[in-house]
Formats: C-alpha cells, sequence, structure tokens
C-alpha cells in the first residue's frame, strides 16, 4: 500500500521537517529532547499560548498609555478571567487575595503573567522568553546564552564588583578584568583583579541550544588544565557513583525525600535520527485524520521507509566483516530510491510490494508495525504524562 499524501501531511508533517532534531550535539541532546517533549504537552501549549496573549495584551497597554488612548477593558477581562480559572487549578499558585483583586489591571495582567511563567517553570521545567512581544527583526539584538539557572555567586560578584568600582577607595577603575563569552556549546565568565595570580570568579555555564530549567545542576570544582583523559576519568567516577543504588549524591526528589508522582520508563539510548523518527512518529498520530488505526501505522511505516531506508539481509561475507567491526546486526540499510532501482529485477516485481509482507524476510521495512506502536506507546508517556522531566532529573 503507498499511502497517500493529504494536506496535512503536504503542509506540515514531513519526515525532512525533522531534521533540526538530528542537528542537536550530543552534549545537548537530552536536554533538548526534554524541551521538545514538553513543548508538545497540551497544557504547557494551553500555558504559552495564554502567555503570549496576555504579554501581547500588557504591551498594547503600554501603547495606548502613551497615546493616551482609551482600553478595550473587556478583552483584558476576558484574558484576566481565564489566567485565574487556569491558576486556581494549581492548588499551590493560587495567592491572589481579596486586596489584590483590586488592583489596576497593568498590574493584575502583570501579576498574572508572573504568576503563569512560575507555574510553566517549576511545574513543566519551561522557560518562558516574553519574545512574543519583540519584532522577529530584532530577536538576534536580545539573544542571550540559553543558561537559566540563576547565579547567586555571580550576581554577587558583580554587586562587589560595582560597588568597589564606584566607591572612593578604587583609585585604579582599571584594575578589573573579565572575560564573558558566549559559545554553542557553553558560557564562560572570569574575573580578577590585576596582580591575582588567579580569578575573583571563573565560571562555565551550560548553553544548549533549547532553554529548560535543570533543577539538578551540581557544580563541580574542575582544574580545566589538566589532560582531558585525567578530566573524562574524574567526571565518569562521580557519574558512575551517581547512576549506582544509593548514591553518595542526591537529585532533588531524593534529598527531600518526595515521590515525583512520575512512571519511570526505560529510554534506550536513541541517537538523533531516532529521536527525530519517534518525535514525527508521535505528531503524525495526533494531527492525522484516519479513521483506521492500522491504515495511520502503515502510512507512518511507509514515509519513514522511504525517508530513513529498507532494511536487506545481509550476505554471510557482509556478515562476518560486520562482525569484525562489532556490528552484529543481520541487516543492512538501503537507501529507498537505490533499493527501488537496484532491487527491481531480482525480485521480479515492484520492490517495494514485498517489503510489507511478513513472510518476506529478506528485506523489511525500516521499522516493524510493532516497533511503531511500542514508539508511540513510550512517546505519549514521555510527553503527555510528563516522564520527560525524569530524563534530566533523575
Amino acid at each position: 500500500m503507498q499511502y497517500q499524501d493529504n494536506n496535512i501531511i503536504d503542509n506540515l508533517l514531513k519526515r525532512k521537517n525533522y531534521k533540526y532534531i538530528q542537528n542537536y550535539k550530543l552534549y545537548e541532546l537530552t536536554h533538548c529532547i526534554s524541551y521538545e517533549s514538553a513543548i508538545r504537552n497540551e497544557q504547557v501549549k494551553l500555558l504559552i499560548k495564554l502567555l503570549d496573549e496576555l504579554s501581547l495584551e500588557h504591551k498594547q497597554m503600554f501603547v495606548h498609555m502613551l497615546e493616551d488612548n482609551k482600553l478595550h477593558t473587556s478583552r483584558i477581562e476576558e484574558l484576566l478571567s481565564k489566567s485565574k480559572k487556569l491558576i486556581e487549578t494549581y492548588t499551590d499558585y493560587n495567592i491572589l487575595t481579596e486586596a489584590l483583586k483590586e488592583a489596576p489591571q497593568d498590574q493584575l495582567l502583570m501579576m498574572y503573567i508572573t504568576q503563569l511563567i512560575t507555574i510553566l517553570e517549576e511545574e513543566y521545567f519551561m522557560v518562558y522568553d516574553r519574545k512574543v512581544i519583540i519584532d522577529k527583526s530584532l530577536h538576534k539584538l536580545f539573544e542571550e546564552p540559553n543558561h537559566f539557572e540563576a547565579d547567586l555567586e555571580l550576581n554577587k560578584h558583580m554587586n562587589s564588583v560595582i560597588a568597589e568600582h564606584i566607591s572612593e577607595k578604587n583609585d585604579d577603575k582599571s584594575s578589573y578584568k573579565s572575560n564573558d563569552t558566549v559559545k554553542d556549546c557553553y558560557s564562560v565568565y572570569q574575573g580578577s583583579y590585576e596582580g591575582n595570580i588567579g580569578f575573583n570568579f571563573n565560571k562555565i555555564f551550560p548553553n544548549f541550544e533549547k532553554p529548560m530549567r535543570e533543577f539538578n545542576q551540581t557544580q563541580i570544582t574542575l582544574n580545566i588544565s589538566l589532560p582531558k583523559k585525567e578530566l573524562l576519568a574524574f567526571i565518569s567516577t562521580i557519574k558512575d557513583d551517581y547512576d549506582a543504588g544509593n548514591s553518595a549524591i542526591k537529585n532533588p526528589y531524593q534529598f527531600h525525600n518526595v515521590n515525583d508522582n512520575l512512571d519511570y520508563v526505560e529510554i534506550k539510548k536513541w541517537d538523533q535520527n531516532e529521536w527525530a523518527n519517534n518525535f514525527f512518529i508521535y505528531d503524525y498520530f495526533k494531527i492525522s485524520h484516519d479513521k483506521d488505526i492500522t491504515t495511520t501505522r502503515q502510512i507512518v511505516q511507509e514515509i519513514l521507509t522511504e525517508y530513513n531506508g529498507v532494511k536487506v539481509l545481509k550476505t554471510d561475507i557482509e556478515i562476518r566483516k560486520s562482525r569484525n567491526k562489532g556490528d552484529n546486526s543481520k541487516y543492512k540499510i538501503i537507501s529507498y530510491e537505490t533499493y527501488m532501482t537496484d532491487y527491481h529485477e531480482s525480485i521480479g516485481e515492484n520492490p517495494i510490494n514485498k517489503i510489507y509482507k511478513k513472510e518476506y524476510k529478506e528485506h523489511k521495512p525500516f521499522y516493524s508495525i510493532d516497533t511503531i506502536i511500542d514508539r508511540l506507546r513510550l512517546m505519549t508517556i514521555l510527553i503527555d504524562k510528563q516522564n520527560y522531566k525524569t530524563l534530566i532529573l533523575r
């Protein structure tokens, strides 16, 4: 069965549109996968949509104030009402007192925005940057490192430097030197006064492609001058201990003896391409209008086979060569185009008709139907049940 593209597939859901997930670097993969999962959660989408509306209305409020125009209070009241109802579903965040209810609308808008941002961060680990109020052409001017966790030591250090700079005690205003550099993987801040052999402040922060709250960040003192092998051995020893049972290092839930109430699902070590396939599977089933679930599974199978390739049984010689390289797989991946061209004569019919027959073992689709069913199950737990939190917190 060849799948038929409908308008949804044409406009929104082609596997090639997921290449950006394949481009995530290894050092940021789990972090960015947790973001991709969170952004698909229905409650997260609801919160972000409402925050966008509130932020734009708050911006308009200032425009009207500057232009001395009348406000459309009915629209503001509608948004405030929606916000109040949503916040009230989170019992720990309903702090609006009777006194606050009498506050001016601009203050109420800002309070609701702040409250919803807090819910988004603490409940879903998502960061809201309010870029919706900034013209897209100016986004690059407001680019910052995607390290979100506030660093109290850096704030304290900077306050101390500023205070000393403006005080009468410091006659040499140029004695303080700093290095504030942002790179794709990390950002670094180093500061020191001339004459010091070391640093007054020296920290490296992660700077990944997507911003997420990471409540489990741990400071580790490193001497970057040491050989890479020694540094890796040091980090590996700490990580091995953390992953072991009864570790000396606790995550926040263990430290506070709190149950995270999340079902733990063992996620295999998928690479970037596998994750892109998995998100495509989840999105397709969410957006598909197919009435027959069996048809949907077959369509997904064909799309992924056309994109990723066909599995072809290796010859005995190929199997032996692969084993010598540590590869024990029985199948090799042939591109869809190559398969359709090169295997047409050997099979004696349209080759695509063969690979979807279960009894034909020599050539197989990229994913079996059972694999697609299992991947959808795991992604649903990861996204809908917020299991993505366990990727960056446990």
